[in-house]
């Protein structure tokens, strides 16, 4: 087990083996168990919770760009939950089979609504209130204006483009993207209920 470090140089992650042995299986990552069909609606949110953790300590180190980056995903996974909880799953529900029909009715719903991919943070913030709407449940209008405005500033200042390219995020756009993503975060029971 190694880390690469600058410069190329090989650096061993342990400097001896431990005395112990003691079997370890890999985790399956969330991807592959969403792929599969495996991925529950409360790993969504449990990863979440840890995502928005991870986002916190890499903006306490100065890492605009990490810290942007996965703080959008966590956007992303909690409007996806809001609008499949609303539609009366169960945390133990796949998250899988829900996407497809939701972009099916969305461009029913919503034709002048793009949908760019399944990470497209204002389509689920669109997809969300519309449905409230229509089944006479409607978000506050204070929330209902402030949760699309930061999806709207989410979706100019986030992508997940942003892990193939050299961009650099600063530490005030970050910063910003996390108190939207707080916003959004403290207010997910409100957005489902």
């Amino acid at each position: 087990m190694g880390l690469v470090g600058k410069g190329g140089s090989k650096r061993s992650c342990l400097t001896k083996e431990p005395p112990w042995s003691i079997p370890t299986v890999a985790p399956m990552k969330l991807e592959d168990r969403v792929r599969d069909g495996e991925g529950l609606l409360q790993d969504f949110e449990l990863a979440a919770e840890e995502r928005f953790l991870d986002a916190q300590a890499l903006l306490a180190r100065g890492h605009g760009t990490g810290a942007a980056y996965v703080v959008g995903y966590v956007a992303e996974m909690l409007l996806k939950s809001a609008v499949f909880l609303f539609d009366g799953a169960r945390p133990s529900d796949l998250v899988y089979p829900r996407l497809s029909p939701a972009k099916k009715w969305a461009q029913k719903a919503m034709p002048g609504v793009p949908f760019t991919n399944f990470h497209d943070i204002l389509f689920w913030a669109w997809v969300l209130r519309k449905k409230r709407a229509e089944r006479g449940r409607a978000l506050p209008e204070p929330e209902a204006q402030n949760l699309m405005r930061i999806a709207h500033r989410l979706n100019r200042g986030w992508s997940v483009e942003l892990r193939y390219f050299g961009f650099e995020v600063t530490i005030e756009h970050a910063r910003r993207c996390f108190e939207d993503v707080a916003w959004i975060k403290k207010h997910h029971p409100l957005l489902w209920r």
